[in-house]
């Protein structure tokens, strides 16, 4: 009899956890930030969603670099694509967004504007774990894409290119990026 009535009581709780997190799902307002890098500034506008104990999970982010003195408008690529996860009934998300990031002065004097991308699907994706959660984007004040291209982590090629911007020994002594603002409160 106690079988029976654990296995009923599994089973109407994997049955209600979608319908739970169905009803939990809602979306934040959306949040907008501000990077002030030299001449240029990156304006993010992100929209999360509210779900209880699960991690960060955003549908939309649109980062804007403005450079008033070169007459420079554009959007910056987002690399996060829309996916459907299992976990969220209602909603499709960002399967990565700017979680952090950086106005980065070289070694010879030009600045940088570093987008720390954050995967947010975590162990369901094997792309998205470990040191492959993360990854720097790395643009100049005219909004060029300077590691497009580029692999995601490492590479003699992102090394190359970390040289020739005057940025190689600074990356490896370390940087501490800015969080971006993604929910209301924060």
């Amino acid at each position: 009899m106690k079988g029976k009535k654990f296995r009923s009581v599994f089973m109407l709780t994997l049955f209600l956890l979608p319908v739970v997190n169905l009803a939990a799902e809602k979306q934040f307002p959306p949040t907008k930030d501000k990077l002030v890098c030299g001449e240029a500034e990156v304006v993010a506008e992100t929209v999360c969603l509210d779900i209880p104990e699960i991690e960060t999970q955003c549908q939309k982010q649109t980062l804007r670099l403005i450079n008033s003195i070169k007459e420079v408008s554009k959007y910056l690529p987002q690399e996060g694509k829309l996916v459907k996860k299992p976990s969220l009934v209602k909603n499709a998300v960002l399967d990565a967004f700017v979680t952090s990031w950086l106005c980065l002065k070289s070694e010879s004097g030009p600045l940088y504007i570093l987008l720390l991308y954050t995967c947010s699907w975590g162990e369901e994706n094997q792309n998205c774990v470990g040191y492959n959660r993360e990854w720097i984007r790395i643009f100049d004040m005219e909004g060029h894409h300077l590691t497009a291209g580029l692999p995601k982590q490492g590479g003699q090629r992102r090394e190359k290119l970390y040289n020739r911007l005057g940025i190689s020994k600074i990356m490896e002594k370390g940087v501490s990026f800015q969080s971006l603002k993604y929910y209301p409160w924060k």
